[in-house]
């Protein structure tokens, strides 16, 4: 029995001696690429750097054999993703990495990026660099981080994406971008080698770890924070060893190694005493040399930091002036949703009087009046919801004399009385593609302020003219093409615009008026509405002889669709049988529009909620053939309620009905069924046509 007990013991010590081996001897395959002196493979095909030393550290602890795989930065990303390698080193961490890459807990390394130009650039701020081509490496953290915040900011520029951040550099010494983001660390060491400069921008500090596949090689991550939390804690460490070799004794500037032979040449010819003075007197001036340098650099990177926390200051002062601008916008959106049920109620209590009532004449020619009231209310409720970006802007062909007149009642009773307003129009003037709300801001922000530059009189002249783009014109600095296009001219008798900021004047938040006077945003936005129109706008200007505004617009190609609209007939009022579910909490509008349908032949049930309604529905859906309801309701809200009764029965047909969104932006919600959007005020004409439209349309 003892015998075969030893028998047994041999033979599970020899089956577990080569798994216990191959624990031991675990092959990691470790992702690199060039970023000296984190990480790089030098002229002999060798893994170097400051992550390489501290894990070669610990693989040898535990017995790790390393299959270092170079690649490009982006490429290794893939492959980690992909987990074609079990480990990825120098790597920051963010929200959208860290649900593809488990990271280590231990911070390696702080960095952050700068931000080079071509040598003499006047780029010195974020704001220079509007409308720049700026170079970064592919799947950069700084990139990403830095390409959103001039985003958010408004600030656009175009990304031409490289490989490494060697090939940064290389495309700024070539002038074939303006500016480039690199590491700090890379580009201190690397910079010299270039014809390129540093900016003042620096940004986007993160900290670096190593990381591995999803879910997978979790033993390596924890070995390797057991680690490095002993490494950390003792100064003695190849932590800190390799953190003075590659970090903090790093020197752009080395000692020329023909001239250190030179002296231990000329030194061998010396007495053995003298030439140990000499040596050591070398050693103390290049030490001095590096230390001065050291220094030097230490002293421009905090005044970067210092710069680089004005900036953050002032860009945080415009961030919350926008944010407030954005707050104004909301709540002109909320009121314009309140405003449209009013109008919504009263419309359909005036059709209703009319189609049920009047017989007098004057007394329909009362009520027409009353409609057309409510139109142009109507219109004031779409000009505070493009203010609040809730209606996606509309081009269509438009007369520019007829938006001038529409407007100029409006500005005498906003500007002062003793300013007068002279229009000198164009007979026949050629049609516009344009969007009428955006064209009456450009009015309204150039005569405000020029009334602004006038506080003790003056006049406003308006002029247009049909004008032609010849080869007297430079056009390449419009950036436009030869042809037809209506001018406009904007001109006031004011104080004049000083020339040091007329470069600035179309800048987002500049403004020369005190504080709480004007937000910097308004000649931003004619500026932006003029552009986004294809045209182009100048400004001439002198101290005290009156501003001038020159705006074109390409004439449109289409001035036929401008007669086609006014020429639209009016359609027989369409009426029906149908049973309706007529879905509104506002009383009123529920009353007046349920009267009204019934009074064109529809059996009209209806709902003050979502709730109630899928009740009602549930219960008689065989009988139902339309439903029409609102989409901002309490309780559970339009929206809901149309997917519960799309879920009930997907071929339903379905109107749907707001004072506060548009088709536009409703868009995933009819495209889930067979519901169309009608906005609020509407002309009951329109709803009994849409009605018969989508009653008559095939499931």
């Amino acid at each position: 029995m003892r015998r075969i007990g030893v028998l047994i013991f041999c033979a599970i010590l020899v089956v577990s001696i080569p798994g216990l081996l191959l624990a031991f001897n675990k092959t990691v395959k470790v992702g690199i690429y060039q970023n000296k002196p984190k990480v790089f493979v030098d002229s002999a095909g060798t893994p170097q750097g400051f992550f390489i030393d501290i894990l070669n550290h610990i693989a040898a602890k535990e017995g790790w054999q390393l299959d270092y795989v170079a690649a490009a930065w982006e490429k290794n990303l893939a492959k980690l993703e992909n987990a074609e390698i079990d480990l990825l080193l120098d790597i920051a961490e963010s929200e959208g990495r860290a649900e593809l890459f488990d990271f280590n807990k231990e911070i390696i390394f702080s960095n952050w990026a700068i931000v080079y130009v071509q040598k003499d650039s006047k780029i010195q701020s974020i704001l220079d660099l509007k409308g720049k081509k700026i170079a970064a490496m592919k799947g950069d953290i700084s990139y990403e981080d830095f390409s959103r915040s001039m985003e958010n900011l408004g600030i656009y520029a175009t990304f031409e994406e490289v490989e490494q951040f060697s090939d940064v550099f290389e495309l700024i010494a070539q002038e074939k971008v303006d500016a480039g983001i690199v590491s700090r660390l890379y580009g201190l060491q690397h910079e010299a080698k270039y014809k390129v400069a540093r900016s003042t921008i620096i940004c986007c500090p993160r900290n670096l770890y190593f990381a591995v596949p999803k879910n997978k090689n979790q033993d390596l991550i924890k070995k390797i924070d057991q680690h490095l939390f002993q490494l950390k804690r003792d100064d003695q460490s190849i932590y800190y060893m390799s953190l003075i070799k590659w970090i903090e004794g790093f020197s752009p500037y080395k000692f020329p190694t023909w001239l250190v032979w030179l002296l231990i040449l000329t030194g061998g010819t010396l007495a053995v005493f003298a030439a140990g003075i000499v040596v050591l007197k070398m050693r103390v001036n290049m030490r001095t040399t590096e230390l001065s340098k050291r220094n030097e650099e230490l002293i421009n990177e905090i005044a970067d930091r210092k710069r680089a926390e004005e900036e953050k200051e002032t860009l945080q002062v415009q961030l919350i002036q926008a944010q407030k601008m954005e707050a104004i916008g909301t709540l002109a959106g909320g009121i314009a949703h309140d405003f449209s049920n009013c109008l919504q109620a009263i419309s359909s209590y005036v059709e209703l009087t009319k189609f049920e009532k009047a017989r007098d004449s004057q007394v329909l020619n009362y009520l027409s009046k009353i409609l057309n009231i409510i139109n142009n209310a109507n219109n004031l409720t779409k000009q505070l919801l493009t203010v609040s970006r809730k209606i996606k802007s509309k081009l269509k062909p438009t007369n520019l004399n007829d938006q001038i007149l529409q407007v100029q009642t409006l500005l005498e009773r906003t500007i002062p009385k003793m300013i007068k307003v002279e229009l000198d129009l164009e007979k026949d003037l050629k049609i516009i593609h344009a969007d009428s709300g955006q064209i009456e801001q450009v009015f309204l922000n150039l005569a405000l302020n020029a009334s602004h530059a006038m506080p003790d009189g003056g006049k406003i002249t308006i002029k247009t003219r049909n004008f032609v783009l010849d080869e007297d014109v430079h056009t390449t600095h419009w950036g436009t093409d030869r042809g037809g296009y209506v001018s406009l001219k904007i001109s006031d008798t004011g104080h004049g615009i000083e020339k040091d900021v007329q470069h600035r004047m179309f800048e987002p938040f500049f403004t020369t008026k005190a504080p709480g006077q004007g937000t910097g945003l308004g000649l931003a936005m004619v500026y932006g509405i003029v552009k986004n129109h294809h045209g182009h706008i100048e400004c001439n200007s002198e101290p005290g002889g009156g501003t001038h505004f020159n705006i074109y617009f390409p004439v449109s190609k289409s001035e036929n669709m401008l007669k086609d609209e006014i020429a639209t007939k009016k359609e027989k009022i369409a009426t029906g049988n149908e049973t309706i579910l007529l879905i509104e909490d506002d009383e009123s509008i529920l009353d007046a529009v349920k009267r009204m349908l019934q009074h064109f032949g529809y059996t009209v049930t209806t709902a003050t909620n979502g709730e109630k309604a899928i009740e009602i529905y549930l219960a008689d859906q065989e009988r139902i053939d339309l439903v029409i309801l609102a989409l901002n309701m309490p309780g559970m809200g339009g929206r809901k309620c149309l997917a519960r009764l799309l879920e009930i029965k997907p071929e339903l047909k379905t109107i749907v009905t707001s004072g506060y969104t548009s088709a536009t932006n409703f868009k995933t919600v009819y495209d889930g069924g067979n519901a169309v959007f009608v906005k609020k005020p509407y002309q009951i004409e329109d709803l009994l046509r849409i009605i018969r439209e989508v009653l008559d349309s095939p499931t």
